[in-house]
């Protein structure tokens, strides 16, 4: 019983809530509408990933403020697990330009999280962000790798 009671005094749960961890705005033609729309997005995505749809994000808009929220959790939590719960498209591209930054961490401009993540928002990241698609309450490691960058 007393191992049970230090392991549930180990886990500790700070609830916060991140606005750039929000899901991803679609424009006013196709916010709140039906996720058969999706493909509709994703195909604007693989044009071009840093123009969004008409009034909407674009997948380099998500990563810039996904990386914030990345970022900040990196300063304010060390030495322990994060959870990071968001929705599906934010989520996949929150993967796809942490590993992208990972990636090229020993190469990559000053070194600095915020560097390495710069470096990652590009075209050619970016526009591979459906290679990391989510099933509905999937969880999976942030910076493991589904294909090479």
């Amino acid at each position: 019983m007393r191992r049970i009671l230090i392991s549930l005094y180990a886990i500790i749960l700070v609830k916060q809530f991140l606005e750039e961890l929000r899901e991803r705005y679609f424009g006013p033609p196709l916010e709140l509408q039906s996720h058969e729309h999706y493909p509709e997005i994703w195909a604007i995505d693989a044009i071009d990933p840093l123009v969004g749809p008409d009034g909407g994000e674009s997948v380099a808009d998500v990563a810039i403020r996904v990386s914030e929220a990345i970022m900040q959790m990196e300063s304010e939590v060390q030495g322990c697990g994060v959870l990071v719960v968001s929705h599906g498209d934010t989520l996949q591209i929150l993967q796809t330009v942490t590993y992208a930054a990972l990636a090229t961490m020993s190469s990559a401009g000053d070194g600095t999280l915020a560097s390495l993540f710069a470096d990652a928002i590009t075209r050619p990241v970016l526009s591979r962000h459906r290679e990391y698609s989510l099933l509905t309450g999937e969880l999976r490691r942030l910076a493991e790798p589904v294909k090479d960058i």
